[in-house]
Order: C-alpha cells, then sequence, then structure tokens
C-alpha cells in the first residue's frame, strides 16, 4: 500500500515516507503545501511516462489509419504491401479492405484516446511530425 493509496512508484512512496520522517524528527508539521506539490509532480511524472508509451501504438494506429483512408478513397481493394506490413506490426488483420483496416484502427485509437481533444491534439502532432519529416 503505498501512501494515502496514491498511484506512487515504490521509490515515490519512499521519498514521500522520508519526508514525512525528517518533519517529525524535528517537529514540524508535514501535511502541507510542500508535500501536496511534491506529490502532485510525481503524478504527473508518472501520466507523462504512461502517456509517452502509448504514443508509439497511437502513432503506427494513425499512420495506418491514415494510409487505409487514402488507399479506400483510391480505389484499392487490397491494402498496399507497405498499408499490410504496418496493419500486421500494429497487430490488424492484414487482409481486410483499405476502408476495413481504417476503421478497425479508429476504433483502437478511440480505446486508446478516449478524449477527443487529446487524440486531435496528438493527430496535429503527426502530422507536424511527417511534414518535418519530408522536408
Amino acid at each position: 500500500m503505498t501512501f494515502r493509496n496514491l498511484p506512487l512508484t515504490p521509490d515515490q512512496d519512499a521519498e514521500v515516507r522520508a519526508y514525512i520522517e525528517r518533519c517529525n524528527a524535528v517537529g514540524e508539521p508535514w501535511d502541507t503545501l510542500q508535500l501536496d506539490y511534491m506529490i502532485n509532480d510525481m503524478l504527473r511524472e508518472n501520466e507523462e511516462r504512461a502517456i509517452g508509451a502509448r504514443v508509439p501504438r497511437v502513432l503506427l494506429l494513425l499512420t495506418v489509419e491514415s494510409m487505409a483512408r487514402d488507399e479506400g478513397y483510391a480505389g484499392r481493394r487490397m491494402p498496399s504491401t507497405q498499408l499490410r506490413e504496418l496493419a500486421a506490426e500494429a497487430g490488424l488483420d492484414r487482409f481486410l479492405s483499405p476502408g476495413d483496416l481504417a476503421d478497425v484502427a479508429r476504433r483502437q485509437l478511440d480505446e486508446l484516446i478516449p478524449q477527443h481533444s487529446e487524440r486531435e491534439t496528438m493527430r496535429v502532432r503527426f502530422q507536424i511530425k511527417k511534414k518535418g519529416e519530408e522536408a
């Protein structure tokens, strides 16, 4: 069990408990704004780490969705070799039609990033990165 049942790593929990012990040793109050700031920073770091772990999969699914939509609009019935390889890497059925691949990728993106605004932010970042690589 971690301090106040917060989702802290063992190292973070030990740091909080050491802070409390230091405060108790010198007779200072420990339940202060300083402790709140420390815990908030720790929780923010954990959240950023969790989001960072999802980014490669999100970028892969965004790529599959975008390519599949483009190929579907172009009238292709079977995905290109590159799209089939990306679909397989993303764990999708590489023999689906481009339109179906795009739909499956979209559903998985919705599960990974449930908030529409966050998903749109990721899409914009991906487009910026893509344009930077093309230059």
